[in-house]
């Protein structure tokens, strides 16, 4: 609600199982008027079509153990936007550049956690530069392959099996 009409024709998707939430959430956004933004749609079991008709992806969570999702996201050359909590770090690319308080990664921004000023801010930034989103994207897709891909998992394992092994 605090970027939605700067951005008109943006909408934002929530989906998954609403564990009892969704009847506080629909109260929420009628009661923000913002139900031509903000879309609660059920869980899908074709994620990759929620990816391919994505720019960017935000996860507000405010705790997280290995946060697969981000994996995922970047893998289909997704921004991402979090924030700076446990491992979600991994998902992003070093070296950040920092600015106002909020790391600029690569493939996408970290704001400290529970800083929803700031994470509206990197929301903002994104939505309005598409150059940005587009670049960040491709370092998504980078990092995805780099980090997380199939091969490089599996010759972890095979490498902390081998030293176990010794």
């Amino acid at each position: 609600s605090k970027i939605a009409h700067k951005f008109p024709s943006w909408q934002l998707e929530i989906i998954g199982e609403d564990c009892g939430q969704k009847v506080l959430l629909e109260k929420q956004i009628l009661d923000l008027q913002m139900k031509d933004y903000i879309l609660l749609k059920p869980f899908t079991s074709d994620m990759e079509s929620v990816y391919l008709n994505a720019d960017i992806f935000v996860m507000s969570s405010y705790t997280e153990s290995m946060p697969m999702v981000l994996i995922e996201a970047a893998s289909y050359g997704l921004p991402i936007v979090a924030y700076d909590i446990g491992t979600i770090r991994d998902c992003f690319a070093p070296n950040p550049e920092i600015k106002n308080g909020i790391a600029y990664h690569k493939n996408g921004i970290l704001v400290p956690d529970g800083d929803e000023n700031l994470l509206c801010e990197a929301m903002r930034e994104l939505l309005s530069n598409e150059a940005m989103r587009l670049e960040m994207g491709r370092q998504s897709l980078i990092l995805a392959k780099e980090r997380f891909s199939k091969e490089v998992i599996m010759q972890e394992w095979q490498d902390l099996l081998t030293a176990l092994k010794r």
